[in-house]
């Protein structure tokens, strides 16, 4: 068989490293030589390294899949890794490409295109059947398809559970549960003695580790509450957290929450210690985005809980990246949209702010404010009462345009910054025949900070004071044919409810055309 023509310069295949003959079965090394068109010189130094470039041209090129393992073995050029260092990346991968909008590899331009693909790679490692793609005319398109009813765990958690770890990782991880195995407390340099003889009986173990080594993984045990620690004289004594509960017995529950429950995360990880999860949970509407932010939810959980503010940084398409530090006050779960909401005090703009959450990026906390503020930061439990304040007149997420002027810029003063806004009132008039109590329910459930009054028999009024009513015209679009009269204080939005109307019509034809 003729050698194809070269596919790495000749200082390539000098330079080709030697692992290859150890990783491959006898007669690959001369496959992989017609391959590449290396001829012989391939043969004497058997190997794969030289210029990175040719990787992906060979491997594609590579007649069977024997050439192919050898290629991706551990020590070859061709190494993949699914393993993340840094979530922050994948989470913006998966949101800019799967979730915000389909995009192609040409509309990444925040980084390489390689940089690019090699996070591609990641994630379709991950979501398995759930990832698909279409080719248009601007190129390959990927996207996340899943019918949330046959799924039974949310796919994104995989995410999680792809952190990069070193020799010394894992290692540490077995021998220091076993060092501690006897339940009782032992000093950093009683468990490194106990590691030590263990660790040298494992042929191809890495070196033994530092005091340092070891005191650090002990010190990050103790933070995930896998072991307990306490001082005795000068030294710090470790041992095993007991298992205060019967995990198997809230197997059920754990899977219900899992799906349903912020921070989901935390019970898919609870189930994978338990085996496989219930078969008979289906979920008719499920939001599986929310997974990527379980992350910076709880880090905004912790601020909130010990009183500590929060630095965060967003993206957004128009002004790009934007960093803010704020106070968590209250978080808004979306249940009609599946987007989740932060409401903070923003100490850079002085005033409430919401902020949506697959938006963010990072968030950390900050144990003191920072000096130089432009403000002098209300007390917490000021804040808290505003937002207690604030939420007696949302329908969802939005202040409307008048807490936007009113507020900008203006300095706090020791007063609510919610006096000056005038809510926007709204009326709505319904019918409901005897037979419909049904929507009487529906309107008792739905009313949120609405107030509801029986006019007659069959006539119901619902009233509601919001700051923005334009939240409520969707909800308000589902009750037509039974409504009487609409008013509003804003025109602009009963305006936008009959236009609406109108192109129903114009689009399905009056109620003298209906069938």
């Amino acid at each position: 068989m003729p050698a194809a023509s070269p596919l790495l310069p000749d200082s390539g295949c000098e330079r080709l490293c030697q692992r290859l003959v150890n990783n491959c079965p006898d007669g690959t090394a001369n496959s992989i030589a017609n391959v590449t068109g290396c001829g012989t010189q391939i043969r004497s130094k058997a190997g794969w390294l030289a210029a990175k470039k040719w990787n992906s041209t060979l491997y594609k090129k590579a007649p069977d899949s024997a050439i192919r393992q050898c290629l991706t073995k551990k020590g070859s050029p061709m190494e993949y890794s699914g393993l993340i260092k840094n979530f922050e990346t994948i989470r913006e991968y998966l949101r800019d490409f799967y979730i915000f909008g389909f995009r192609t590899r040409s509309d990444f331009t925040r980084s390489s295109a390689r940089k690019y693909d090699n996070e591609r790679r990641r994630a379709e490692d991950w979501l398995g059947g759930v990832m698909q793609f279409r080719t248009t005319e601007a190129g390959k398109i990927h996207f996340i398809s899943a019918d949330s009813r046959v799924i039974p765990q949310n796919p994104l958690y995989k995410a999680f559970k792809n952190k990069s770890f070193t020799a010394y990782d894992i290692a540490l991880h077995f021998h220091i549960l076993n060092a501690l195995a006897d339940k009782e407390e032992h000093s950093l340099r009683d468990i490194a003695e106990r590691i030590s003889g263990r660790w040298q009986a494992v042929p191809g173990a890495p070196d033994f580790p530092d005091d340092a080594t070891i005191r650090n993984k002990l010190n990050e045990y103790v933070r995930l509450g896998i072991l307990r620690s306490r001082r005795e004289k000068r030294a710090m004594a470790y041992s095993l957290r007991p298992a205060k509960a019967n995990l198997g017995a809230y197997r059920e529950a754990i899977a219900f929450a899992s799906e349903a429950l912020p921070l989901g995360v935390i019970g898919s990880f609870l189930l994978d210690s338990l085996g496989s999860a219930p078969p008979f949970f289906s979920h008719k509407h499920r939001y599986l985005p929310g997974a990527l932010d379980a992350e910076l939810l709880l880090a905004l959980l912790e601020c909130r809980s010990h009183g500590l503010c929060a630095r965060i940084a967003s993206r957004t398409k128009n002004s790009g990246a934007v960093k803010d530090l704020v106070f968590p006050l209250r978080f808004y779960l979306g249940t009609q949209t599946g987007r989740d909401y932060l409401l903070a005090w923003s100490l850079s703009d002085k005033k409430m702010r919401m902020y949506r959450m697959d938006r963010l990026t990072r968030a950390e906390a900050v144990p003191d404010k920072p000096p130089g503020t432009a403000c002098e930061m209300p007390t917490p439990s000021i804040l808290e009462s505003w937002a207690g304040d604030l939420r007696k007149r949302l329908w969802g997420v939005s202040f409307g345009k008048n807490f936007s002027d009113n507020n900008q810029g203006t300095p706090f003063r020791g007063a609510a910054p919610l006096e000056e806004m005038p809510p926007q009132r709204l009326s709505m008039t319904i019918h409901a025949g005897p037979d419909e109590r049904h929507i009487v329910q529906r309107l008792e459930r739905e009313k949120r900070c609405g107030a509801i009054t029986q006019l007659d028999a069959e006539t119901w009024r619902f009233d509601a004071e919001v700051y923005d009513a334009r939240e409520m015209l969707p909800w308000l679009r589902t009750f037509i044919g039974r409504i009487i009269s609409l008013d509003c204080s804003d025109p602009a939005v009963t305006e936008q409810f009959h236009r609406d109307l109108e192109a129903m019509f114009a689009l399905y034809g009056d109620a003298g055309d209906a069938v």
